[in-house]
């Protein structure tokens, strides 16, 4: 039980959560088994994004231990809650990518290539689709790490593949969360990465026409300091379907209601909504703004930051953006009207 809720919080991006909860189960883990190897690994992921290194390669070393004197055949009946070879190495490409660096994907790179080949050689039967797909995105994250085009290009096509007959929301995820990151790659504008996401957008429109009416996100956002003008853009950005995030940490209780009100969705901590965003918008008072952008550049954003401040044209090349930016809203309190572009260009696509 403590796996499956430290393996939650890891998905929904609360990794101290999911320490905790893994730490809490190792206290209920049975003498035998893989449970303990799968605690491990999941607080390895955990501690990854955290970038945490030390604490991440330790809990990779304590798993490796632990499988090393795993005695065969020694699982509970069924294999239901069995953590396998292939599972473990997939979850420690995942840290690797966590970590990066160009060691940490060198490693995650063997990692997940080790785990799709032992995926890939169970009987047809008894393949596990979801996680093979999973591992093959760590292998495709990686390869794009190290700007192997082409080879990311080939792993994606086969999650493509399966996840046109059986889709599921973590693939999903993984596959969103490619697209945004090869559109920020340097060799964005070659051939090889303009086909591999066309094809994505294709597989993405292919689902959306085919599911329910239910709207998906365009874009996620994240809104710093929500005050009445945050607010007002928050809540047009929401109507318009895209996601807005925000984090309450440190805000007051009017901040709070203005947030809900509009709409945007609260995260644990700055890292997670950056971790989640392409775009980060940033409207505060302006002796506040420098000190914001300081922030987010410390957490190594690569998306668009939007400094929708009134600030002068010294303060905004300081702020690191070197563009221009200009905001328009309604009165005080007033959610219905407001509009912004950065640039004289939204990067929020219209619905």
């Amino acid at each position: 039980m403590r796996g499956l809720q430290a393996l939650i919080a890891y998905w929904d991006g609360r990794p101290v959560d999911a320490v905790r909860l893994a730490d809490s189960g190792s206290t209920f883990t049975p003498e035998s088994g893989t449970a303990q190897i799968r605690l491990e690994s999941i607080k390895a992921r955990a501690y990854g994004q955290l970038n945490r290194g030390s604490d991440a390669l330790a809990a990779l070393s304590v798993a490796d231990r632990l499988r090393d004197h795993l005695i065969e055949g020694d699982e509970l009946p069924g294999g239901m809650m069995a953590f396998p070879v292939e599972k473990q190495l997939f979850y420690s490409s995942s840290t690797h990518l966590w970590l990066a660096g160009t060691q940490h994907l060198s490693d995650a790179e063997a990692r997940a290539d080790e785990a799709v080949e032992m995926f890939q050689s169970a009987p047809p039967e008894r393949q596990r689709l979801g996680e093979m797909s999973l591992a093959r995105m760590d292998l495709a994250m990686a390869r794009l790490g190290r700007g192997d085009i082409d080879g990311a290009a080939t792993q994606i096509h086969a999650v493509l593949g399966v996840s046109a007959r059986r889709r599921t929301e973590s693939v999903d995820r993984r596959i969103g969360h490619f697209s945004r990151q090869l559109a920020l790659h340097p060799g964005a504008g070659s051939p090889a990465a303009i086909g591999l996401r066309e094809v994505i957008i294709a597989h993405q429109g292919t689902y959306a026409r085919s599911a329910p009416a239910r709207r998906q996100p365009v874009t996620t956002v994240t809104l710093l300091r929500p005050g009445a003008m945050g607010a007002a853009v928050a809540a047009q950005a929401v109507k318009a379907g895209h996601e807005v995030l925000w984090v309450p940490e440190g805000r007051s209780e009017s901040t709070y209601q203005r947030a809900k009100q509009a709409g945007a969705t609260a995260c644990d901590s700055l890292g997670e909504a950056l971790e989640r965003s392409e775009i980060v918008l940033s409207i505060c008072p302006p002796q506040a703004a420098e000190d914001v952008a300081t922030t987010v550049a410390s957490h190594a954003f690569a998306g668009v930051y939007v400094d929708a401040n009134a600030i002068n044209p010294q303060r905004m090349q300081r702020n690191r953006g070197g563009g221009q930016a200009g905001r328009h809203g309604p009165r005080r309190g007033d959610l219905r009207t407001a509009t912004w572009w950065p640039a004289n260009r939204s990067p929020l696509p219209r619905r």
